[in-house]
């Protein structure tokens, strides 16, 4: 992880998911919030694109909304609350996958390589096919969301333990139980002592 964007949800795909933060309440954080960002994000995945525009960005925000969506459908989970439609969704992710191309091969050095894809179109294409593999073979079972409610960010659990995407979540949790069990015993022996002071108050009128 950096202090910018996420990246251990397990899949590039999911990574991307993650650059929209609380996407479940009602002030979603936007962390793409221009091309330079985008550029960033997949800078720290180990890609640097050509170059980057507008029509990019606005790209890479409507395939991670329709990517969300499908995975959710998937899991039998609420999306979000702005979430594009199941049909219109899949079919966003479904024309981006058949635009895969994988590289033209070529010699170096006496060795056959292959030529890493920069334009952004590619990387979305590649990653709109992962998520479609992801969510169809035996990746699916392993793909889980956040028990935080305010973020559900999708991530793949291979320990089949996990609960929370970060240690973020899980310490917010951790504190929001341990302040309601603190309420809950503050409240509690005042309400047995006005339990308490009714029965003596009955007692006496009974007499």
């Amino acid at each position: 992880m950096s202090g910018e964007f996420v990246y251990d949800a397990g899949e590039p795909w999911l990574n991307l998911l993650a650059t929209r933060a609380r996407s479940w309440t009602s002030a979603p954080r936007e962390r793409l919030v221009d091309e330079a960002a985008l550029g960033r994000w997949l800078e720290g995945g180990g890609v640097r694109p050509a170059r980057m525009s507008r029509e990019d960005l606005a790209a890479a925000r409507e395939l991670r909304e329709a990517m969300r969506a499908v995975a959710c459908t998937q899991l039998g989970i609420s999306s979000a609350p702005d979430a594009p439609r199941r049909p219109a969704a899949l079919e966003v992710v479904n024309n981006w996958a058949v635009r895969r191309h994988p590289g033209r091969a070529r010699w170096a050095h006496g060795s056959l390589i292959r030529t890493q894809v920069r334009s952004v179109s590619q990387i979305l294409a590649r990653l709109a096919d992962d998520c479609l593999t992801c969510l169809t073979d035996h990746a699916h079972p392993a793909l889980d969301a956040c028990a935080d409610t305010e973020c559900r960010m999708l991530f793949l659990d291979t320990t089949g333990r996990r609960r929370y995407c970060g240690d973020n979540c899980a310490v917010r949790n951790r504190v929001r139980r341990h302040r309601a069990k603190s309420v809950s015993e503050v409240l509690m022996p005042a309400r047995q002592d006005g339990s308490e002071q009714g029965a003596r108050r009955g007692g006496r009128v009974s007499r």
